[in-house]
């Protein structure tokens, strides 16, 4: 936007840099290397003496210089307009405003100088918005190198401060401030490497004092959120372990092959792959953290945070996909006698790694992630939502409603067949011999009365046998809806009020950081003066109140980092923590692994080589197998086939023992079939 030169109006150069500092002309030099426009009845050093703040803000250019270069040049840019060729004058952009009101916002609202901040919507000299094409932007000014006396002050307030109020002024501004270094959790960052952050880290800086990374940490006392992230690293990595286990046991033991395992199977593996994305950060975790001492991690400047995050994804959608498979499974084959999952099993497995992929692909694609909190990278906390928790939300939610209906329908058939069995006993006892009488026909009838239970007492009977049969996977269920809602309310009501805070522009945040450097620095007079030092409180101490009350809470967080630390370990508890899974894995060790197994089996094969055609192997009490028979049919397997089953087993006996190839457990007559390490009434299991 530019203006036309009236008459009685000029333009004149502006003094050179080489002008002598302690001259009341130069304000602006380096900012200002063009003609500039002169109003009719004025000259450079009255428009000079219209910018007192900027003499002003010569107190604080050491301690914020990149507030104090983009003030002065608004300020400068706003008193000095270019005059250009048509002839016409041009004013500064919109961005230069901005810049300004970004560096000085923090610096300026913390030493209560909030008047001073430019008004970027209105230029008030020239009663215009400020434009944003035709005007003086970054490129057509220098940086602000003035060093020298103030100027006078004759003049009020004008031109470049025509947005502040009468009275401003920076001379209350605390010249030893920054006297005695950066308090904790403060840094002292030299100008070299200040110049060097981001916009997004130079808003967590205090002059030249920043606060490290992770920021999260600074807000609680010094070392206690880095000790417990520390501490539920460990514990993830346990559940990590134990996750890794039941998944290895239901692939590598004979016993567990044989159950229902496939739910278990996939929800240990892919527990154990998104509780193993720890191990990234194992031993460092400002690795995963942090890309240098102040700047948090992206997907882009840490390798490490990219690939940690992906798997978290993928792990996430892992479990919930295959979970709610094997649920879908279950209800078809129980409530609708389908089996349909069955039948096209290889297209449901392409199905569910494709949608897996494709959910871990598209926030990677889009850059969303990042470090915020913890010892995890993540899906930023404005996209989190729309990638990660509203489409597991549309996966759990409604599974857990089919998983629950499963339940109702196996309950009722429970209490229908019982219902059935009582009134066929009861037909059958009714179609018997008369009622005999005397003493042995009442206790027989007392008898019969008391095995034919109430409906409320068969109702019961059929939730226990329910329950006993499903409550493992329901109870899984329960757990990863649990930790997905903590997780998920967690990040909508604790993290986002964590994340929102602006060091440059919230209250609370400028007196916390002003209560830190006022304590430092009376704490060090204090000790210079040799007075009693001992009940001297650390800043933070005398600050605290300041932050706590404004943060979430530092058990919560401890509370929700742990409830998802553990869902490892409660898989193992529920369906490993049994005898027969260590007794299990020690004879898998002592037969394949280790004991002279190797020695063993050599042993063993040479004498399977002398046995001729008409010789036949004989397993314990069972009948015998003609070697060359097997041979000739081609049925003959090392170690010989376990014999079928005795007819007639004992009921003080619960296993038969062959030889050493194996043995025949005998079930209970309701055992779960989910339970690990026990087998189906009369299954083989091989050892």
């Amino acid at each position: 936007m530019s203006f036309p030169i009236a008459l009685g109006q000029s333009c004149q150069q502006y003094p050179s840099a080489t002008a002598s500092p302690t001259n009341t002309s130069g304000i602006c030099q380096g900012v200002i290397n063009y003609s500039t426009f002169i109003p009719a009845g004025a000259n450079i050093t009255f428009l000079e003496n219209s910018l007192s703040q900027l003499s002003q803000l010569l107190q604080l250019k050491a301690s914020f210089p990149t507030c104090a270069n983009a003030y002065a040049q608004w300020a400068c840019t706003a008193t000095f307009p270019r005059c250009g060729s048509n002839p016409k004058i041009d004013v500064p952009c919109l961005s230069i405003c901005q810049d300004a009101l970004s560096a000085c916002t923090q610096p300026f609202t913390l030493l209560q100088q909030q008047k001073l901040l430019p008004n970027c919507t209105f230029l008030s000299r020239f009663s215009v918005p400020y434009p944003e094409t035709q005007c003086i932007d970054k490129s057509s000014v220098g940086n602000w190198t003035f060093t020298g006396a103030s100027t006078s002050q004759n003049g009020g307030t004008g031109g470049g401060s025509s947005n502040s109020g009468a009275g401003s002024s920076l001379s209350n501004v605390p010249a030893e401030l920054f006297a005695n270094g950066c308090p904790p959790p403060f840094v002292f960052v030299p100008s070299a490497e200040l110049a060097k952050l981001d916009d997004a880290t130079k808003k967590k800086c205090f002059g030249p004092c920043c606060v490290p990374c992770p920021f999260s940490d600074a807000l609680y006392t010094p070392g206690s959120m880095q000790n417990a992230t520390e501490i539920l690293e460990y514990v993830r990595m346990g559940s990590a372990g134990f996750a890794l286990l039941v998944f290895l046991s239901y692939v590598i033991l004979p016993g567990y092959q044989a159950r229902p395992r496939d739910l278990i199977l996939y929800s240990a593996g892919s527990l154990f792959l998104w509780q193993a994305t720890v191990f990234f950060a194992a031993g460092d975790t400002r690795r995963i953290q942090c890309t240098d001492q102040f700047t948090a991690s992206t997907q882009f400047s840490n390798k490490f945070c990219a690939v940690q995050s992906g798997l978290v994804i993928f792990g996430a959608f892992s479990i919930v996909l295959w979970a709610s498979v094997l649920i879908i499974n279950l209800h078809l084959h129980l409530v609708w006698k389908k089996n349909y999952i069955d039948r096209f099993i290889i297209p449901v497995h392409i199905f569910v790694i494709i949608v897996v992929a494709l959910m871990t692909f598209l926030p990677l694609y889009f850059g969303y992630m990042k470090y915020e909190f913890g010892s995890t990278c993540f899906v930023t906390q404005e996209q989190s939502n729309k990638f990660f928790f509203f489409p597991l939300a549309a996966i759990i939610f409604p599974m857990f409603l089919l998983h629950f209906v499963t339940f109702i329908f196996i309950t009722r058939a429970s209490f229908r067949a019982q219902s059935a069995h009582d009134a066929s006993a009861s037909a059958s006892n009714s179609r018997g011999a008369p009622t005999p009488t005397g003493s042995y026909g009442t206790a027989r009838t007392a008898h019969s009365n008391m095995a034919s239970p109430s409906a409320k007492s068969q109702k019961r009977t059929a939730v226990v046998n329910s329950l006993r049969m499903q409550w493992r996977p329901m109870l899984l269920a329960l757990i990863v809806i649990a930790t997905f809602i903590t997780f998920w309310l967690f990040h909508m009501l604790q993290l986002s009020q964590l994340l929102a805070i602006e060091p440059a522009t919230t209250a609370w945040v400028q007196k916390w950081i002003l209560c830190l450097f006022t304590t430092q620095n009376t704490n060090a007079a204090a000790t210079k003066s040799g007075a009693f030092t001992e009940n001297l409180k650390t800043p933070y101490d005398t600050c605290s109140n300041l932050v706590l009350p404004n943060v979430p809470a530092f058990a919560v967080i401890v509370i929700v980092d742990a409830v998802v630390s553990t869902p490892g370990l409660w898989i193992f508890v529920i369906f490993g923590l049994r005898s027969e899974l260590f007794n299990d894995w020690v004879k898998f060790i002592r037969g394949g692994c280790c004991c002279g197994a190797r020695k063993r089996k050599k042993m063993e094969s040479r004498q399977l080589e002398n046995f001729s055609d008409v010789r036949t192997y004989a397993l314990g009490n069972a009948s015998t197998q003609s070697l060359s028979s097997m041979k000739a049919k081609s049925q003959f397997t090392y170690p010989p086939p376990v014999p079928p089953i005795p007819a007639t087993i004992p009921q003080d006996v619960k296993s038969y023992t062959y030889a050493q190839y194996g043995e025949i457990q005998i079930g209970e007559p309701e055992q779960d079939p989910w339970a690990p390490g026990t087998s189906r009434k009369g299954s083989v299991v091989r050892r």
